[in-house]
């Protein structure tokens, strides 16, 4: 019988030896490697115009991520989801090295712009003040983040329509609060 994740996270975490640190992080990594390259190549599927390849973000979000911050992991929740979470970042990341830009569009905006975006961020870090930390985590992850239900789930032990039932409550709780706030002139 095959050990859990758990299990092999334990023993890269705790063994003395560097063998079987070894054989356990190659068990880890092989046991998932295909779910990585699915993950990478969907979100690079999504994008244009640049030169990574799916296994390009894998091999990255295997040096930066999981060589140096498993010990973050917590061995109660289920670990494929946390490597999704992963991957995906490492993969934006590395499409955003790769064009810093892009998503600011041509050009900067005009200083009167500046003053509606500052008003804006304002209005919604005074609305998000009336969530939860739970909430924000859950908002954080959905939105963020870019997480689907299910995704959002694994991460919470909760069911995926849980998360869609708790996201429709906070969005109407923070649009009546919205409407309460003065509009920017």
């Amino acid at each position: 019988m095959e050990p859990a994740d758990g299990e092999l996270i334990r023993r890269i975490r705790e063994s003395p030896d560097p063998a079987s640190k070894n054989a356990a992080l190659t068990e880890l990594l092989s046991r998932h490697h295909p779910a990585m390259l699915r993950t990478a190549t969907a979100l690079l599927a999504e994008r244009s115009g640049h030169s990574l390849q799916p296994e390009d973000v894998v091999q990255q979000a295997i040096a930066e991520v999981l060589l140096e911050k498993l010990h973050l992991f917590d061995t109660t929740r289920p670990f494929p989801p946390w490597l999704v979470v992963v991957v995906r970042n490492v993969g934006r990341d590395l499409l955003r090295d790769e064009h810093p830009h892009a998503q600011l569009g041509e050009q900067a905006p005009a200083a009167a712009e500046e003053d509606d975006l500052a008003s804006i961020h304002e209005q919604v870090e005074q609305l998000l003040a009336t969530v939860s930390e739970a909430e924000r985590r859950l908002l954080r992850l959905f939105y963020l983040e870019e997480l689907s239900a299910q995704e959002v789930a694994g991460h919470l032990g909760v069911g995926a329509q849980q998360v869609y039932r708790k996201l429709h409550r906070i969005r109407l709780r923070l649009r009546a609060g919205a409407s309460l706030c003065p509009q920017a002139e």
